[in-house]
């Protein structure tokens, strides 16, 4: 489970990996005001259905949702005011390295409710009708997030990992991507980004997509280079930015394989076979990556360093090929 997790923290918008105690509370803090944040918003949401509800006269389900309203205010202030300062994890203790790499867990599983408390709610404005249903899934949302928090709160005060079989289950549970992290992975040639505020139009792409058809591994190129930023997808999304390298360790095994499709001021190539592999060294802003890829009968090596999903910002896709 501590290796998943380890490759599951770049999901994390601007998540510091909690590489010193010195900077833990800071992510934290950081990560909690992100999470209040997005809290707030559905707050927002629910209101506008509210109001929504109010002009069709449907007076029987605004108390329901005003619930709903209230549940998500509160849940907002507890992640937002919550103080562990310097207790349990975060104190001078000796760290169990078990209990950080499931703290890291609950930070993903919380980010992907969070997710999908947002688009629960935007299921229940966009129905005609009152739907019950949709509102008993986003109060279950509601109390799945208090759960997660109470639990992630217990880890970093009692510096020991939760044992409890429903919290455990809910840090299993599968991936979901962000619209952030899909948005990464749909751009193309044309598109255009920003990496902490410089703008970069895409001049280049190299896709790599599995047997399924999802894509695996991007390569964008900055404008005219020479950095490229490299997008990899293995159980949620990383983010590097690189440079072309001449040299580098040898391919890992086992690799992974593809179909790729090129594009570029030359023109076109799809369903090219290509295999690549991603070595990757630290974690979180402080991480390091070689890239190597094998496509055709080309052969190259990208190498760089991270960068936080929360510093990337997609102005358009560009091209769809």
């Amino acid at each position: 489970m501590v290796e998943k997790i380890q490759r599951l923290l770049g999901k994390i918008p601007g998540y510091d990996a909690y590489s010193t105690k010195e900077s833990m509370r800071d992510d934290d803090r950081r990560l909690r005001e992100q999470i209040a944040d997005r809290l707030n918003q559905s707050v927002a949401d629910l209101t506008s259905v509210s109001s929504a509800l109010a002009s069709k006269r449907q007076l029987g389900a605004i108390s329901v949702v005003e619930d709903l309203v209230r549940d998500t205010r509160m849940l907002s202030d507890r992640v937002r005011t919550a103080s562990y300062g310097y207790s349990g994890l975060f104190s001078d203790r000796s760290i169990d390295e078990y209990a950080l790499a499931q703290l890291k867990a609950f930070d993903v599983a919380f980010d992907t409710q969070v997710e999908a408390l947002a688009a629960g709610i935007a299921e229940i404005g966009a129905s005609g009708e009152m739907a019950e249903s949709r509102i008993r899934d986003v109060s279950t949302q509601l109390d799945t997030l208090d759960r997660l928090f109470s639990a992630r709160g217990n880890v970093i005060t009692t510096a020991t990992p939760t044992t409890d079989p429903n919290v455990l289950s809910l840090l299993d549970s599968p991936v979901t991507l962000s619209e952030r992290e899909q948005n990464l992975l749909r751009l193309r040639v044309g598109g255009a980004i920003a990496i902490l505020g410089d703008n970069f139009q895409i001049g280049a792409h190299i896709i790599v997509k599995d047997r399924n058809g999802d894509v695996s591994l991007s390569l964008l190129r900055l404008d005219e280079g020479p950095s490229w930023l490299a997008v990899v997808k293995q159980e949620g999304v990383q983010c590097w930015k690189v440079t072309e390298s001449t040299s580098g360790p040898p391919l890992g095994s086992p690799a992974t394989e593809g179909r790729a499709t090129v594009s570029g001021p030359q023109g076109t190539k799809s369903d090219v076979p290509a295999t690549y592999d991603v070595q990757a060294t630290g974690s979180g802003v402080s991480s390091t990556v070689i890239i190597h890829l094998v496509v055709g009968s080309d052969i190259q090596v990208y190498s760089g360093s991270s960068v936080p999903l929360i510093d990337i910002e997609v102005f358009g896709e560009g091209n769809s090929a």
